[in-house]
């Protein structure tokens, strides 16, 4: 748990994120952070021209399924919506929590 969490605080750091170190402050992350975590990248990705469709509830809810599309956003823009939105929180959550898909 703790490599997850010391992992997840320096890939926010190195991201200069805010939200992201925010999240690993207390030393947990919890699924409120991690679903604020994506609905901000999401966010992102969408003023950058991605649309979105996303499917919460599988996996007791712990984890997003989302499918992106766009014609005109380059994939640069995703990839740094994603790396300072929401990156960090993903990767540790899902170390924390991936013994739950089985």
């Amino acid at each position: 748990m703790e490599l997850a969490l010391s992992t997840g605080r320096a890939a926010a750091e190195a991201a200069n994120s805010p939200e992201q170190i925010a999240a690993f402050a207390d030393g947990l992350l919890t699924s409120d952070e991690y679903v604020a975590s994506l609905q901000s990248f999401i966010t992102c990705a969408e003023e950058a021209g991605y649309t979105f469709v996303v499917a919460e509830a599988d996996w007791n809810g712990l984890f997003y399924v989302y499918g992106a599309t766009s014609q005109d956003a380059s994939s640069a823009e995703y990839d740094r919506c994603y790396n300072h939105h929401a990156g960090a929180v993903d990767h540790a959550y899902q170390m924390l929590h991936g013994d739950e898909l089985n």
